[in-house]
Formats: C-alpha cells, sequence, structure tokens
C-alpha cells in the first residue's frame, strides 16, 4: 500500500493550528470539550483554522469522511476525529497548567496500524504526534505543491532512496551524505 512521502510530516494545516497553538487559551479547550464542537473540521473552519476550500475538503472528505465518502483515507475508523479531540484536549490541559501557557506543537506520523495520539511534554513545550495508518493512494498522484519542512530525517541510504521513490521527481528531496558511509540525511517534504 503506498503512504504519503516521509514518516513524519506536519503540512499546512498543522503548521497553521501550531501558530494557533503557540498560546493556547482556555477557550479552545472549553470548544474542544463542547459536544456541540464534535467535528473537527467544522471547528476548525469556525476558528479560522482551514484556508480556502481545498483544505476545507481535504478535512471533512478525505480526513474525517466515513463509509460514505469515497475520498475517505480511513472509512473504517469511526472514532479518528475522537482520538484526536481527545489528544488536543490533553496536550491543551498539559499546556494550561503551566504559567505562562506552554506551545503545543503537532506532529503526523503516517505508515502504522492504529489511528491513535501521543502527547509529551518537555520542558519548553507540549508535543502531540498523531499516528495513522496510511492513506490510501500513491503520493505520486499528488497534485499539491511541495513545500520543504523543518524536519529532517538521518537514515540509510537504501531508507531515503525508497522514500525518494514516493515523489514525483520535481518533488523530490535531495539526501545530503553525512560522514558516515551508508548514512544520509534528508529534508522532509510536504504537500502545502
Amino acid at each position: 500500500m503506498s503512504r504519503l512521502p516521509g514518516p513524519l510530516t506536519k503540512g499546512s494545516i498543522f503548521r497553521g493550528l501550531d501558530k494557533f497553538l503557540a498560546r493556547p487559551q482556555q477557550h479552545f479547550l472549553d470548544d474542544l470539550r463542547n459536544p456541540a464542537n464534535a467535528r473537527l473540521d467544522e471547528l476548525g473552519e469556525s476558528r479560522g483554522l482551514l484556508e480556502g476550500q481545498k483544505q476545507k475538503d481535504h478535512t471533512a472528505k478525505e480526513w474525517f469522511g466515513d463509509g460514505g465518502e469515497q475520498a475517505a483515507w480511513w472509512p473504517k475508523n469511526p472514532l479518528k476525529q475522537e482520538v484526536i479531540r481527545q489528544g488536543y484536549i490533553k496536550a491543551t490541559e498539559l499546556s494550561l497548567a503551566n504559567d505562562p501557557a506552554k506551545p503545543i506543537v503537532t506532529y503526523w506520523i503516517n505508515g502504522g496500524e492504529h489511528f491513535e495520539t501521543v502527547v509529551a511534554e518537555s520542558d519548553q513545550e507540549i508535543t502531540m504526534f498523531l499516528l495513522t495508518p496510511p492513506p490510501p493512494g500513491p503520493a505520486k498522484t499528488n497534485t499539491l505543491e511541495h513545500v520543504d519542512e523543518r524536519i529532517w530525517l538521518i537514515s540509510s541510504d537504501q531508507r531515503l532512496a525508497a522514500i525518494q521513490e514516493e515523489y514525483l521527481p520535481q518533488d523530490r528531496p535531495k539526501a545530503v551524505a553525512t560522514d558516515t558511509a551508508g548514512i544520509s540525511c534528508m529534508q522532509l517534504r510536504s504537500p502545502k
């Protein structure tokens, strides 16, 4: 099964959410806890976190779509919104327990077997890792512009070459050799 390129990405939606959660507020936690805000795509849209129709469709149809939505990436996982919502509730609780509140950052790791979140606290920030199965379809058919992430992967040359093959040639990230034979460093890219 093909997957989006890279073992870990951020993408424009999570970058926007990082900016929004640089200084978390109690009202965001209240919004997450409110049963009327069960649809995260609608909550994100109402808070101005989604830019344009493409992002709205991407979250509503691909991420959160169900069995009735052809574009749905994980239609057999009805609890995916709850997993994400509960992850952000925990992350925001941990953040607000500090004075000042710690920023919350999110990373997406795809290619696993389960849909789950991991929340980690450091002295500087709260990090939420969103772990998902791979989305369907090869990245080579992705028509969105790619951008360099501020994420670098250091791995074997063979592993990096396999990841590079998931990209169209014009979008392929470059691997740079390290001072250890067979190990390179590659800045990851994701759809804008």
